[in-house]
């Protein structure tokens, strides 16, 4: 491996790379007080808060417009690679990742709000995808420029029902070109990029629900649900908290994973007894119980399944729960 010798000079001048983070920091600033966008932040704030994109002219044509999302785009292109030029070895002040043919650059976030921008490079082709993705989100994309194919998924309205077991979802082409918009109800509707001539590049406003619903991969054949996550950010934080403790064998940990079955999405209550059974069984065994006592509960069946069969696996279990918990 060859290390560049302006980097390895970064090791022993931690000045030096603090300076050049502040150079971007303070351009990041002056980026937002500048006239063209010094408006943005605000309505991207009303939009967060529930006001219609149709209200919001500015942020509205940034997402619509071909010639208004060009210059937003190639001023912040321009004026960050201006920076980058005078310090070459600073950190672009915004979340970003980048994995095999595709990358993101957060812009901007305002609570469930992001606009951020979208680059896709030309690929080896891969195998057509089995399933589509959903989550509970408006999305707003134009692309700026490049050219591709892809497919937009829609789920009629009779089918956007969790409970329905049948969904099935429509399959229309797209062609991408600059200047074209795709406007997602994402509960109901979903795309995936194909065939990237070149490049593409698209910029994006998405906004989550408040109260989100899972997000659901629904296989294209049948309809059939094949996964479901949480859509909401703070759910999946305490399932991978949970996952991770569990990993751990953290058996103090169990107490706070029982609590957690006490109210919530199902999904999530379910995963807190299942790691609450690995880390205490005894608690998890009681916990079990007390979920098949609510006739209402839509866990109770479930529970009572596992609880038996548990049971009958692990006789034990009977007796130190009840020896934990006398009458």
């Amino acid at each position: 491996m060859r290390i560049d010798n302006r980097i390895a000079a970064l090791r022993d001048d931690p000045v030096s790379q603090r300076l050049a983070h502040d150079h971007l920091d303070r351009g990041k600033d002056r980026w937002l007080k500048s006239p063209h966008i010094a408006a943005l932040p605000d309505e991207l704030e009303q939009y967060a808060g529930g006001q219609a994109l149709s209200q919001l002219h500015i942020l509205r044509e940034t997402v619509t417009s071909l010639s208004a999302a060009s210059q937003f785009v190639n001023d912040w292109q321009e004026h960050f690679a201006r920076l980058i030029m005078d310090e070459p070895l600073g950190h672009v002040p915004f979340k970003h990742n980048y994995s095999a043919g595709f990358a993101t650059m957060r812009l901007f976030e305002a609570g469930r709000v992001t606009l951020s921008l979208l680059a896709y490079e030309e690929v080896e082709p891969t195998p057509p995808a089995s399933a589509a993705a959903f989550s509970d989100r408006e999305q707003d994309e134009i692309v700026v420029a490049g050219r591709a194919e892809g497919l937009l998924y829609s789920l009629s309205d009779e089918n956007c029902d969790a409970g329905d077991p049948e969904r099935a979802v429509d399959t229309c082409s797209l062609r991408m070109c600059p200047g074209s918009t795709i406007k997602l109800d994402g509960a109901k509707a979903s795309r995936h990029i194909l065939n990237v001539r070149g490049h593409l590049v698209v910029l994006q406003l998405s906004r989550a629900a408040s109260q989100p619903q899972p997000i659901r991969e629904i296989r294209l054949s049948d309809g059939a649900l094949v996964h479901q996550s949480s859509g909401d950010k703070r759910e999946s934080q305490l399932a991978m908290a949970m996952a991770v403790l569990t990993e751990l064998e953290r058996a103090d940990a169990a107490p706070h994973c029982a609590a957690l079955s006490l109210d919530g999405p199902d999904y999530l209550r379910w995963d807190s007894i299942r790691h609450t059974l690995a880390l205490d069984p005894v608690r998890g065994f009681s916990l079990l119980g007390q979920v098949v006592k609510d006739g209402k509960d839509l866990l109770s069946d479930p529970a009572g399944a596992l609880r038996d069969q548990l049971a009958a696996a692990h006789p034990q279990l009977l007796q130190l729960e009840a020896e934990q918990c006398p009458a």
